[in-house]
C-alpha cells in the first residue's frame, strides 16, 4: 500500500522549494511541512495552496508565518499536528481547536509566572471546598466597581492599623457589641445620638 501511493508524497521547505513549481495537490497522502500564509476562517491556508484545520492534539494556535507538520490523508482531509518552528515565539497561545471546555487534572498542579501571572475571564471562581485557600503577598489590594460581599461563620483580623473611610454611610448592627481601648475612644461628630 506504502508503494501505491509513493509517488504522491512530496515534501516541501521554503528553504529549497522552487518558486513557482509547488501545486496544490489533493491526493498527496503523508506528512508534510509548510509554512502559514494566511487564516480562513476557521482552517489555515498553506505555502502550497492547500488548507488546513488544526487537529484537536494541536493546542497551541498556529500563527502566519509558522512552520508547521501537516497531516493529510489524500481525500482533502488535512490537519496541522505540530507547529515546528516560529520566528517570533515570545506571546503563545495555548487553544483547543472547537472545543469550549478544558479540563486539567492531576492530584498537583502548578502555575508558574517568572514575571506575572494574570488570571482574566468575565466569570472566576477559586474553590477551596473542604479546605484551605491561602493568599500570601507584600500587599494585597481588592477592588470592585460594584460591591463586595464576605460570608463566614467567623471573622478574626489582626493588625497594626486599620482604617476604613464611607464617603456616606456606615452602618455596623450586632446582637452584642464589644468596643475595648487600653487608652482612650473618641466620638468626634456634629451631632451623637445614644440610646
Amino acid at each position: 500500500m506504502a508503494a501505491q501511493y509513493a509517488h504522491h508524497f512530496r515534501s516541501f521547505d521554503r528553504g529549497n522549494s522552487i518558486p513557482g513549481t509547488i501545486e496544490p495537490i489533493a491526493s498527496q497522502i503523508g506528512i508534510l511541512y509548510r509554512y502559514i500564509d494566511s487564516v480562513c476562517g476557521d482552517s489555515y491556508l498553506l505555502d502550497d495552496g492547500l488548507r488546513a484545520k488544526v487537529a484537536l492534539s494541536c493546542l497551541i494556535q498556529p500563527q502566519i508565518g509558522d512552520k508547521v507538520c501537516v497531516s493529510t490523508d489524500g481525500r482533502g482531509g488535512n490537519y496541522i499536528t505540530a507547529i515546528l518552528n516560529r520566528a517570533d515565539a515570545t506571546k503563545t497561545t495555548l487553544q483547543v481547536s472547537g472545543g469550549e471546555k478544558l479540563t486539567i487534572a492531576m492530584p498537583k498542579l502548578e502555575l508558574y509566572g517568572d514575571q506575572s501571572l494574570e488570571l482574566s475571564a468575565p466569570k472566576l471562581n477559586l474553590t477551596a471546598m473542604g479546605g484551605k485557600l491561602v493568599i500570601s503577598a507584600r500587599q494585597v489590594m481588592t477592588h470592585a466597581s460594584d460591591s463586595i460581599v464576605e460570608v463566614a461563620r467567623s471573622y478574626f483580623g489582626k493588625v497594626s492599623h486599620y482604617g476604613v473611610q464611607a464617603a456616606e454611610l456606615m452602618h455596623l448592627k450586632s446582637r452584642q457589641k464589644i468596643i475595648v481601648a487600653e487608652k482612650d475612644i473618641r466620638l468626634d461628630g456634629e451631632h451623637i445620638n445614644m440610646g
